[in-house]
């Protein structure tokens, strides 16, 4: 008996809530996932750009230095990677986008097997003898 008003009252009250607030965190990491998406592409690509920018100029006052008769190639290589890198991230926008987007809702979705469960309370009856008795202690 107590387990079919236990099922009742889980069916009425209890599911309901559960699933409003679950529905809630999906739209929850939903949005934030696309939001993350973008912040981190804009990041990772300006971080990448800022670079390539700073050792291209580098590389041009090495290059006016070279006229000049110094040979510092290694600069023009690594210079070169970081033009690569930016144009690399710069491709692989949507890729990274969705990606961040995945695993950001992967992180804040609720887990499904976390059901909300009604603990158990089983109760005594006692006589009116016992009662009585635990009154007067």
């Amino acid at each position: 008996m107590f387990n079919f008003i236990k099922r009742k009252f889980r069916e009425a009250i209890i599911d309901p809530i559960s699933d409003n607030v679950r529905e809630k965190q999906e739209q929850l990491a939903e949005t934030a996932s696309e939001y993350a998406a973008p912040s981190v592409f804009y990041l990772l690509f300006a971080i990448t750009g800022a670079v390539a920018v700073i050792l291209v100029l580098l590389s041009l006052s090495l290059y006016i230095g070279q006229l000049l008769g110094s040979y510092l190639y290694g600069l023009f290589i690594f210079t070169s990677f970081f033009i690569l890198l930016f144009l690399f991230v710069w491709a692989m926008r949507s890729r990274i986008e969705t990606a961040v987007k995945k695993t950001v809702y992967e992180l804040l979705k609720p887990s499904t097997d976390a059901d909300v469960t009604i603990p158990l309370v089983e109760a005594e009856v006692l006589e009116e003898t016992e009662v009585k008795r635990l009154e007067q202690h």
